[in-house]
């Protein structure tokens, strides 16, 4: 509990100022982002339970997972290095069809294996949670 309410508590600059590493937050793009993208989902739909999926997703699949976002008007919200290397990415999405879910979404945040601590992730949480927030989602699952 107390680590949600210290989260709640500092902004997302505070906590990319935070950070031991230069790191900056990014739209995605498929043009940009989408292979980095591809091999963090690959990675982990083959090393972890976090995807409910058996086969590496391909690029094709990827295009159509940003257009999807795009039309749903959903970001896609990257974390950088000073290098420009994607070490992670956050998005959100519709949780369940019914009214009473209207302003429900349901958040997933990936990062690359090799990424640094836990860190990457609290800004993308953050990132997350204040995209979601100006689009009028009042719970995040």
């Amino acid at each position: 509990m107390s680590e949600q309410l210290s989260l709640a508590q500092l902004t997302l600059a505070q906590l990319i100022n935070a950070h031991p590493m230069s790191v900056s937050l990014c739209a995605c793009s498929f043009e940009q982002h989408g292979a980095p993208i591809l091999a963090i989902f690959n990675h982990a739909i083959l090393h972890t339970t976090t995807l409910y999926e058996y086969q590496p997703r391909t690029l094709p699949e990827i295009k159509r997972w940003f257009d999807a976002k795009a039309r749903a008007d959903f970001p896609v919200i990257g974390l950088t290095d000073s290098n420009g290397l994607l070490l992670g990415f956050a998005s959100y999405g519709s949780f369940r069809p019914q009214a009473a879910f209207l302003h429900t979404v349901e958040h997933s945040i990936y990062m690359q294996p090799d990424s640094p601590g836990r860190g990457p992730c609290k800004i993308l949480l953050q990132a997350v949670i204040e995209a979601a927030t100006r689009q009028h989602s009042h719970s995040l699952i």
